[in-house]
């Protein structure tokens, strides 16, 4: 990533990233499974979540925000809303995984038909 190793405080960061001056991704994508038509969290989706808290304990000072998206079934006001709940969601596991709050901001996207 360009970092040398003594100053890079995020060794395993992917060949090709975009980095920070300490090696830290300047953006990731988390592929979050979630129940059809749903917030719930399906499990394959927990040592994703477990993973990414873990490096945001490691680096405090950064901060990040968390993007729900759905597809384009159903009603455009319904996907804005679960949306917006899986977002949360993602937010509320990483809390639970030892994230400071302060440190997510949510955002959501629904896929409209067009």
């Amino acid at each position: 990533d360009g970092v040398y190793d003594h100053a890079d405080i995020c060794p395993d960061t992917p060949t090709g990233t975009k980095v920070d001056m300490r090696g830290c991704a300047l953006k990731s994508t988390l592929k979050i499974l979630f129940k059809v038509g749903s917030d719930k969290i399906l499990s394959p989706s927990e040592p994703v979540i477990l993973k990414f808290a873990t490096s945001m304990k490691n680096n405090p000072l950064k901060k990040v925000k968390i993007t729900g998206h759905t597809d384009s079934d159903g009603k455009a006001k319904y996907n804005m809303l679960l949306s917006k709940r899986r977002a949360l969601k993602t937010k509320e596991a990483l809390v639970a995984d030892g994230v400071e709050a302060s440190s997510i901001k949510n955002h959501s996207y629904p896929k409209t038909n067009k």
